[in-house]
């Protein structure tokens, strides 16, 4: 009960703080200039080879939200009235780059966790002679074809 009346009261607040265009628009030229400039700079290389990529889209996408909705609030009359994309625009913008940065953080952490694979191979193998007696070999020695021992608890030295 406390907690929805605290809310409510931090709502009414900040609500008008939150709702000015103008404030609106800085603090969204904030987020589109220090986050959005690597989508910028990527939609232009893309251009540049003649393709349109995900950058292309954000860029585009965000900078006419951004333009339109500044040419309301800036306009003679103000933006009374109308509807301002600010928030769209910042949304868009960061929920991108998060993603990006999700994606970066899984790509390392599978490229970490498949070198500690690569570190699982063992240096020699159990090499299997036409008697059936096994000798130690390094694994460069092993060939296609060839008939290794594995002994119970050891690692498998080769992919099948």
């Amino acid at each position: 009960m406390l907690r929805g009346v605290v809310s409510a009261l931090i709502m009414v607040s900040v609500a008008p703080f939150l709702t000015d265009p103008r404030i609106l628009m800085a603090v969204t030229a904030l987020v589109l200039f220090g986050v959005w400039w690597p989508f910028f700079v990527g939609a232009v290389l893309a251009l540049r080879r003649g393709r349109a990529d995900l950058n292309t889209l954000v860029a585009v996408g965000t900078h006419a939200a951004f333009a339109y909705s500044a040419w309301l609030t800036l306009r003679p009359g103000g933006p009374a009235g109308a509807h301002v994309y600010y928030v769209t625009c910042a949304m868009i913008v960061v929920l991108v780059a998060l993603g990006r940065w999700l994606e970066a953080r899984a790509r390392g952490r599978a490229g970490d966790a498949l070198e500690r694979l690569a570190h699982l191979e063992p240096e020699t193998a159990w090499l299997l002679d036409a008697e059936g007696e096994s000798e130690t070999v390094p694994l460069a020695r092993v060939l296609s074809g060839d008939r290794l021992r594995v002994k119970p608890g050891g690692r498998v030295p080769v992919d099948c």
